[in-house]
Protein backbone atom coordinates (compact mmCIF):
# COMPACT_ATOMS: atom_id res chain seq x y z
CA UNK A 1 0.00 0.00 0.00
CA UNK A 2 1.49 3.73 -0.68
CA UNK A 3 0.47 4.75 2.75
CA UNK A 4 3.00 2.48 4.33
CA UNK A 5 5.94 2.46 2.20
CA UNK A 6 9.69 3.08 4.54
CA UNK A 7 12.92 4.57 3.64
CA UNK A 8 15.35 3.19 5.43
CA UNK A 9 18.12 5.12 6.72
CA UNK A 10 21.40 3.88 7.39
CA UNK A 11 24.70 6.06 8.19
CA UNK A 12 27.81 4.45 8.14
CA UNK A 13 31.73 5.46 9.22
CA UNK A 14 34.53 2.67 9.07
CA UNK A 15 32.36 0.18 10.25
CA UNK A 16 32.59 -2.42 6.36
CA UNK A 17 32.64 -5.34 9.18
CA UNK A 18 29.22 -4.52 10.65
CA UNK A 19 27.34 -2.48 8.12
CA UNK A 20 26.12 -5.66 5.73
CA UNK A 21 24.71 -7.45 8.33
CA UNK A 22 22.68 -4.19 9.01
CA UNK A 23 21.84 -3.96 5.38
CA UNK A 24 21.06 -7.56 5.30
CA UNK A 25 18.49 -7.05 8.19
CA UNK A 26 16.82 -4.53 6.53
CA UNK A 27 16.29 -6.35 3.49
CA UNK A 28 14.85 -9.71 5.41
CA UNK A 29 12.25 -7.66 6.55
CA UNK A 30 8.64 -9.06 6.18
CA UNK A 31 7.44 -5.73 5.08
CA UNK A 32 9.27 -4.80 2.12
CA UNK A 33 11.02 -1.40 2.20
CA UNK A 34 10.71 1.20 -0.81
CA UNK A 35 14.36 1.98 -0.52
CA UNK A 36 17.60 1.81 1.72
CA UNK A 37 19.56 4.79 1.37
CA UNK A 38 22.86 4.11 2.80
CA UNK A 39 24.96 7.44 3.51
CA UNK A 40 28.89 6.82 3.62
CA UNK A 41 30.17 9.64 6.05
CA UNK A 42 33.75 10.00 4.64
CA UNK A 43 34.62 6.27 5.36
CA UNK A 44 38.85 5.17 4.99
CA UNK A 45 38.12 1.73 5.21
CA UNK A 46 36.63 -1.27 3.10
CA UNK A 47 33.15 0.44 3.10
CA UNK A 48 32.51 1.04 -0.19
CA UNK A 49 34.15 -1.90 -2.07
CA UNK A 50 31.74 -3.86 0.70
CA UNK A 51 28.52 -2.44 -0.78
CA UNK A 52 29.29 -3.02 -4.27
CA UNK A 53 28.20 -6.28 -4.24
CA UNK A 54 24.20 -4.93 -3.10
CA UNK A 55 23.79 -3.28 -6.43
CA UNK A 56 21.07 -1.39 -7.20
CA UNK A 57 19.43 -2.82 -3.71
CA UNK A 58 20.25 -0.19 -1.76
CA UNK A 59 21.36 3.83 -2.54
CA UNK A 60 24.76 4.00 -1.99
CA UNK A 61 25.80 7.79 -1.34
CA UNK A 62 29.45 8.54 -0.09
CA UNK A 63 29.79 12.18 1.30
CA UNK A 64 32.97 14.14 3.16
CA UNK A 65 33.26 13.38 6.81
CA UNK A 66 31.21 16.10 8.37
CA UNK A 67 29.26 13.70 10.99
CA UNK A 68 26.35 11.40 11.88
CA UNK A 69 23.84 14.09 11.75
CA UNK A 70 24.73 15.44 8.21
CA UNK A 71 24.53 11.74 6.71
CA UNK A 72 21.00 11.39 8.59
CA UNK A 73 20.12 15.16 7.51
CA UNK A 74 21.44 13.73 3.89
CA UNK A 75 18.99 9.92 4.35
CA UNK A 76 16.28 11.94 5.18
CA UNK A 77 16.03 14.61 2.54
CA UNK A 78 16.13 12.07 0.10
CA UNK A 79 13.55 9.55 1.54
CA UNK A 80 10.67 8.79 -0.55
CA UNK A 81 8.63 7.03 1.53
CA UNK A 82 5.85 7.88 4.00
CA UNK A 83 7.75 6.41 7.41
CA UNK A 84 11.21 6.75 7.67
CA UNK A 85 13.28 4.59 9.11
CA UNK A 86 16.94 4.58 10.99
CA UNK A 87 19.35 1.67 11.00
CA UNK A 88 22.68 2.63 12.61
CA UNK A 89 25.35 0.51 10.71
CA UNK A 90 26.42 -1.48 13.67
CA UNK A 91 23.02 -2.84 14.76
CA UNK A 92 20.25 -5.17 13.22
CA UNK A 93 16.47 -5.09 12.98
CA UNK A 94 14.35 -8.54 13.72
CA UNK A 95 12.64 -9.91 10.56
CA UNK A 96 9.19 -8.33 11.44
CA UNK A 97 10.64 -5.10 12.97
CA UNK A 98 8.75 -2.72 10.08
CA UNK A 99 5.63 -4.50 10.15
CA UNK A 100 5.01 -4.35 13.45
CA UNK A 101 5.61 -0.23 13.61
CA UNK A 102 3.76 0.32 10.44
CA UNK A 103 0.90 -1.62 11.24
CA UNK A 104 0.40 0.19 14.82
CA UNK A 105 1.30 4.81 13.00
CA UNK A 106 -1.60 3.31 10.36
CA UNK A 107 -3.63 3.19 13.62
CA UNK A 108 -2.43 5.79 15.54
CA UNK A 109 -2.74 9.00 13.31
CA UNK A 110 -1.76 11.29 16.01
CA UNK A 111 1.94 9.91 16.65
CA UNK A 112 4.58 11.16 14.68
CA UNK A 113 8.08 9.38 16.11
CA UNK A 114 7.57 5.40 17.11
CA UNK A 115 10.37 3.85 19.00
CA UNK A 116 10.37 0.28 20.29
CA UNK A 117 11.99 -1.95 22.93
CA UNK A 118 15.26 -3.31 22.16
CA UNK A 119 18.04 -5.62 23.29
CA UNK A 120 22.36 -5.32 23.72
CA UNK A 121 24.55 -7.48 22.23
CA UNK A 122 27.57 -7.55 24.54
CA UNK A 123 31.64 -8.02 23.45
CA UNK A 124 31.78 -11.05 24.99
CA UNK A 125 28.52 -11.86 23.20
CA UNK A 126 25.51 -12.19 25.60
CA UNK A 127 22.37 -10.56 25.28
CA UNK A 128 21.25 -8.06 27.20
CA UNK A 129 16.51 -8.02 27.32
CA UNK A 130 14.97 -5.11 27.42
CA UNK A 131 18.20 -2.48 27.07
CA UNK A 132 15.75 1.06 27.41
CA UNK A 133 14.90 -0.02 30.93
CA UNK A 134 18.85 0.68 31.88
CA UNK A 135 17.92 4.35 31.13
CA UNK A 136 14.88 4.81 33.21
CA UNK A 137 15.34 6.15 36.50
CA UNK A 138 14.66 4.12 39.30
CA UNK A 139 10.76 3.98 39.92
CA UNK A 140 10.28 5.34 36.47
CA UNK A 141 8.57 3.30 34.07
CA UNK A 142 7.00 4.10 30.07
CA UNK A 143 3.57 4.12 31.66
CA UNK A 144 4.52 6.79 33.60
CA UNK A 145 6.43 8.75 31.09
CA UNK A 146 3.53 8.56 28.69
CA UNK A 147 0.07 9.97 29.28
CA UNK A 148 -1.66 6.46 27.75
CA UNK A 149 -1.20 2.70 27.11
CA UNK A 150 -3.17 0.80 24.88
CA UNK A 151 -2.32 -2.52 23.40
CA UNK A 152 -1.35 -4.16 19.92
CA UNK A 153 -4.61 -6.25 20.51
CA UNK A 154 -6.60 -3.10 21.16
CA UNK A 155 -5.70 -1.06 18.23
CA UNK A 156 -6.26 -4.60 16.23
CA UNK A 157 -2.83 -5.11 15.66
CA UNK A 158 -0.82 -8.37 15.24
CA UNK A 159 1.88 -9.41 13.55
CA UNK A 160 3.95 -12.68 13.64
CA UNK A 161 6.74 -12.84 16.25
CA UNK A 162 5.70 -10.44 18.17
CA UNK A 163 3.52 -11.29 21.42
CA UNK A 164 -0.31 -11.06 20.63
CA UNK A 165 -1.23 -7.97 23.16
CA UNK A 166 2.09 -5.59 22.81
CA UNK A 167 1.90 -2.50 25.27
CA UNK A 168 2.04 0.85 23.22
CA UNK A 169 2.47 3.90 25.34
CA UNK A 170 1.48 6.96 23.69
CA UNK A 171 1.49 10.88 24.83
CA UNK A 172 3.36 14.18 24.68
CA UNK A 173 6.95 13.52 26.70
CA UNK A 174 8.46 16.74 25.63
CA UNK A 175 8.79 17.68 28.88
CA UNK A 176 9.77 14.01 29.86
CA UNK A 177 12.55 14.43 27.36
CA UNK A 178 14.63 17.09 29.88
CA UNK A 179 15.62 14.81 31.71
CA UNK A 180 16.30 11.60 29.91
CA UNK A 181 16.29 10.17 26.30
CA UNK A 182 14.89 6.87 26.07
CA UNK A 183 15.05 5.89 22.89
CA UNK A 184 17.40 3.90 20.38
CA UNK A 185 17.47 5.47 17.17
CA UNK A 186 18.17 1.95 15.29
CA UNK A 187 14.05 1.35 16.47
CA UNK A 188 12.89 5.19 15.86
CA UNK A 189 10.57 5.25 12.68
CA UNK A 190 8.59 8.59 11.68
CA UNK A 191 6.31 9.72 9.52
CA UNK A 192 8.21 11.95 6.66
CA UNK A 193 5.76 14.96 7.53
CA UNK A 194 8.48 15.69 10.40
CA UNK A 195 11.22 16.46 7.47
CA UNK A 196 8.45 18.22 5.44
CA UNK A 197 7.85 20.54 9.05
CA UNK A 198 11.78 21.27 8.32
CA UNK A 199 13.18 19.43 11.58
CA UNK A 200 16.91 18.04 11.10
CA UNK A 201 19.65 16.42 13.20
CA UNK A 202 21.66 19.68 14.16
CA UNK A 203 24.68 18.86 12.45
CA UNK A 204 28.22 20.53 14.30
CA UNK A 205 27.72 18.68 17.57
CA UNK A 206 29.22 15.40 18.04
CA UNK A 207 27.02 14.10 21.12
CA UNK A 208 23.29 13.95 21.94
CA UNK A 209 22.33 15.07 18.40
CA UNK A 210 19.62 12.39 18.32
CA UNK A 211 18.33 13.36 22.11
CA UNK A 212 17.96 16.98 20.53
CA UNK A 213 16.08 15.61 17.64
CA UNK A 214 13.57 13.98 19.06
CA UNK A 215 12.99 16.75 21.83
CA UNK A 216 11.96 18.79 18.79
CA UNK A 217 9.68 16.16 17.39
CA UNK A 218 8.09 15.86 20.84
CA UNK A 219 7.52 19.60 21.35
CA UNK A 220 5.33 19.53 18.60
CA UNK A 221 3.92 15.93 18.10
CA UNK A 222 2.85 13.07 20.05
CA UNK A 223 5.16 10.25 20.20
CA UNK A 224 4.89 6.66 21.16
CA UNK A 225 6.54 3.17 22.42
CA UNK A 226 5.96 -0.36 21.66
CA UNK A 227 7.32 -2.54 24.53
CA UNK A 228 8.81 -5.41 22.33
CA UNK A 229 12.35 -5.77 20.85
CA UNK A 230 12.49 -5.16 17.24
CA UNK A 231 16.53 -4.76 17.35
CA UNK A 232 20.04 -5.57 18.27
CA UNK A 233 21.87 -2.70 19.73
CA UNK A 234 25.96 -3.74 19.44
CA UNK A 235 27.53 -2.78 22.57
CA UNK A 236 31.35 -0.96 21.80
CA UNK A 237 32.22 -0.36 25.45
CA UNK A 238 35.92 0.30 25.87
CA UNK A 239 38.24 1.57 27.87
CA UNK A 240 38.07 4.73 26.35
CA UNK A 241 34.92 5.42 27.90
CA UNK A 242 36.25 5.23 31.17
CA UNK A 243 38.78 8.45 30.76
CA UNK A 244 37.48 11.18 32.44
CA UNK A 245 37.52 13.32 28.95
CA UNK A 246 34.74 12.41 27.47
CA UNK A 247 32.63 12.03 30.47
CA UNK A 248 33.39 15.80 30.68
CA UNK A 249 32.26 16.56 27.18
CA UNK A 250 29.53 14.54 27.57
CA UNK A 251 28.25 16.87 30.12
CA UNK A 252 29.22 19.81 28.17
CA UNK A 253 27.13 18.48 25.04
CA UNK A 254 24.21 17.83 27.37
CA UNK A 255 24.43 21.61 28.77
CA UNK A 256 24.52 22.92 25.18
CA UNK A 257 21.26 20.33 24.60
CA UNK A 258 19.31 22.13 27.53
CA UNK A 259 20.67 25.94 25.78
CA UNK A 260 19.74 24.95 22.37
CA UNK A 261 16.15 23.71 23.27
CA UNK A 262 14.43 23.75 26.84
CA UNK A 263 16.52 26.97 27.80
CA UNK A 264 15.67 28.62 24.30
CA UNK A 265 11.60 27.79 24.73
CA UNK A 266 9.90 30.66 26.30
CA UNK A 267 6.74 28.62 26.95
CA UNK A 268 8.68 25.96 28.15
CA UNK A 269 10.29 27.98 30.80
CA UNK A 270 6.81 30.03 32.05
CA UNK A 271 5.89 26.61 32.55
CA UNK A 272 8.31 24.49 33.78
CA UNK A 273 11.14 27.26 34.43
CA UNK A 274 12.12 25.58 37.98
CA UNK A 275 12.47 22.33 36.77
CA UNK A 276 14.71 23.32 34.31
CA UNK A 277 16.48 25.53 36.56
CA UNK A 278 17.22 22.58 38.86
CA UNK A 279 17.92 20.59 36.37
CA UNK A 280 20.82 23.10 35.02
CA UNK A 281 22.32 23.34 38.16
CA UNK A 282 22.97 19.62 38.69
CA UNK A 283 24.19 19.43 35.40
CA UNK A 284 26.63 22.33 36.21
CA UNK A 285 27.33 20.36 39.92
CA UNK A 286 28.23 17.21 37.17
CA UNK A 287 30.67 19.65 34.87
CA UNK A 288 32.21 20.49 38.10
CA UNK A 289 32.97 16.95 39.63
CA UNK A 290 34.00 15.71 36.32
CA UNK A 291 36.42 18.30 35.71
CA UNK A 292 37.70 17.92 39.03
CA UNK A 293 37.76 14.30 38.96
CA UNK A 294 40.04 15.27 35.41
CA UNK A 295 42.57 17.62 37.58
CA UNK A 296 40.72 20.38 35.02
CA UNK A 297 39.92 23.60 37.47
CA UNK A 298 39.34 25.61 34.43
CA UNK A 299 36.43 23.10 33.93
CA UNK A 300 35.26 23.17 37.57
CA UNK A 301 35.86 26.83 37.83
CA UNK A 302 33.69 27.70 34.80
CA UNK A 303 30.83 25.35 35.85
CA UNK A 304 30.87 26.94 38.89
CA UNK A 305 31.13 30.39 37.84
CA UNK A 306 27.31 29.91 36.07
CA UNK A 307 26.05 27.56 38.96
CA UNK A 308 26.13 30.43 41.11
CA UNK A 309 25.32 32.62 38.33
CA UNK A 310 21.92 31.06 37.99
CA UNK A 311 18.79 33.07 39.31
CA UNK A 312 17.63 32.60 41.60
CA UNK A 313 20.82 30.46 42.99
CA UNK A 314 20.23 26.92 43.53
CA UNK A 315 21.19 26.19 47.42
CA UNK A 316 21.66 22.84 46.89
CA UNK A 317 25.24 21.34 46.81
CA UNK A 318 27.24 24.03 48.19
CA UNK A 319 29.08 21.92 50.39
CA UNK A 320 30.04 19.91 47.02
CA UNK A 321 31.17 22.89 45.11
CA UNK A 322 33.56 23.66 47.29
CA UNK A 323 35.18 19.81 47.76
CA UNK A 324 35.18 20.19 43.56
CA UNK A 325 36.77 23.47 43.59
CA UNK A 326 39.42 22.21 46.19
CA UNK A 327 39.64 18.88 44.58
CA UNK A 328 40.82 20.22 41.00
CA UNK A 329 43.27 22.62 41.83
CA UNK A 330 45.10 20.55 44.49
CA UNK A 331 47.88 18.07 44.35
CA UNK A 332 46.06 14.45 44.64
CA UNK A 333 42.83 15.79 45.17
CA UNK A 334 41.28 13.86 42.19
CA UNK A 335 41.84 10.68 44.50
CA UNK A 336 40.50 11.73 47.27
CA UNK A 337 37.34 13.10 45.86
CA UNK A 338 37.08 9.84 43.81
CA UNK A 339 37.10 8.29 47.76
CA UNK A 340 34.47 10.66 48.89
CA UNK A 341 32.17 9.81 46.19
CA UNK A 342 32.30 6.26 46.73
CA UNK A 343 31.47 6.64 49.85
CA UNK A 344 28.51 9.02 49.38
CA UNK A 345 27.39 6.20 47.01
CA UNK A 346 28.08 3.51 49.41
CA UNK A 347 25.65 5.27 51.74
CA UNK A 348 22.95 6.27 49.21
CA UNK A 349 23.00 2.51 48.53
CA UNK A 350 22.68 1.68 51.88
CA UNK A 351 20.18 4.11 53.42
CA UNK A 352 18.12 2.88 49.33
CA UNK A 353 18.32 5.96 48.19
CA UNK A 354 20.42 4.90 44.86
CA UNK A 355 19.84 2.08 42.78
CA UNK A 356 21.57 0.73 39.64
CA UNK A 357 20.78 3.46 36.83
CA UNK A 358 22.48 3.42 33.42
CA UNK A 359 20.82 6.77 31.95
CA UNK A 360 22.10 8.43 28.92
CA UNK A 361 21.94 11.17 31.06
CA UNK A 362 25.43 12.31 32.29
CA UNK A 363 24.15 14.62 35.04
CA UNK A 364 21.40 12.28 36.22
Amino acid sequence: MPGQSVSVVIPTYNRAEFVREAIDSALAQTLPVREIIVVDDGSTDETESALAAYGNRITYIRQENRGVSAARNLGMQLAGGNYIAFLDSDDVWHPNKLALQVAILERLPDVHLLFTEFEILRQDGSHQRQGSRAWLAPGSSFANLYQSTTSSTELGVNVDGFPSDVPIHTGHVYDKMLYEHFGLTSTAMLRRSVVAEGLRFTEGVSLYEDWEFYARIAKRHALAFADAETATNRSHQGLERLTRGPRVAKVESYLGLLDRVWKADPGFIEEHGEDLRRVESRALMALAREGALASRPDVVDRALVRWRAQSPPVQEGRVWARIYELSGSAPGGAVILRFLLRVSTMLKVLTKRQQAHYSVNPAA
